[in-house]
């Protein structure tokens, strides 16, 4: 499943189709709040204003269906739709150029049929102190489903913040497990599912009820193999390509 027509589209509507292609999205670690450090001062224009939350939501319509790889950024930028300045259309404009040098990329479906799920959760990263919660399931180590999205509490430490995701996390799966078993020919099969952690803490504290069911496995994963990462924040080259490029991602 791809949309390279849609990219080429859109790419087109904006005058991007002979850009320069990039191979990274946003810079790692940077701030776009209107207040911060490197943030230029020069407000958007009304019409600029209208250009901006049209691209937006033409990324998140892409990030949604078929490019994973682009939601940490569509949701960081879709936060400062009222405070616009000149670095956010540069930076929105930047999401663009990726998609020029990514559009041939697709979700691959089909396999055997295993469910897992990536949970993860950054916490104190961003300005407003809100974590985001980050996750990708996969059925037949395919990505079928995949969010980056900010949470609604301010939570006080780390594991409680990763506890918020894998709480959420385990909605989705029990709703998953659901739509399965809707196909006559998967009724009799076992749908457990792995569901990957990168916190102690938040393993040892979560939904016990859940686990003893025998609805999911819930198993500690090294941080820095932790696929739901590049749905929270912006990474070093390195380390989104590794992601974005594996095979079960995309």
């Amino acid at each position: 499943m791809g949309q390279q027509d849609y990219i080429k589209q859109i790419l087109a509507q904006y005058g991007l189709s002979n850009a320069c292609p990039d191979i990274t999205l946003i810079e790692p670690g940077a701030d776009y709040h209107p207040n911060s450090p490197g943030i230029l001062s020069t407000l958007l224009t009304p019409a600029e204003k209208t250009t901006y939350c049209e691209m937006i939501s033409l990324l998140m319509y892409c990030a949604t269906m078929t490019h994973p790889d682009i939601a940490s950024a569509v949701s960081t930028l879709s936060q400062f739709l009222e405070v616009l300045q000149t670095t956010h259309m540069k930076t929105v404009k930047h999401v663009f150029c990726y998609l020029l040098g990514m559009k041939t990329l697709k979700l691959v479906l089909g396999g055997n049929m295993t469910v897992a799920r990536f949970s993860d959760a950054d916490w104190v990263f961003q300005h407003h102190r809100h974590s985001i919660s980050g996750f990708a399931h996969f059925v037949s180590l395919r990505t079928v489903l995949w969010s980056a999205k900010k949470q609604p509490i301010i939570t006080l430490l780390s594991t409680e913040s990763k506890y918020v995701a894998l709480t959420h996390a385990v909605k989705d799966i029990l709703w998953i497990h659901k739509l399965l078993k809707e196909f006559i020919f998967l009724h009799n099969l076992s749908l457990l599912t792995v569901l990957y952690c990168d916190n102690q803490g938040a393993i040892h504290f979560f939904i016990c009820q859940t686990i003893t069911s025998g609805n999911v496995k819930l198993i500690y994963i090294l941080t820095k193999i932790m696929t739901a990462d590049i749905f929270m924040k912006s990474l070093i080259c390195v380390k989104f390509e590794k992601f974005r490029d594996d095979p079960n991602i995309m």
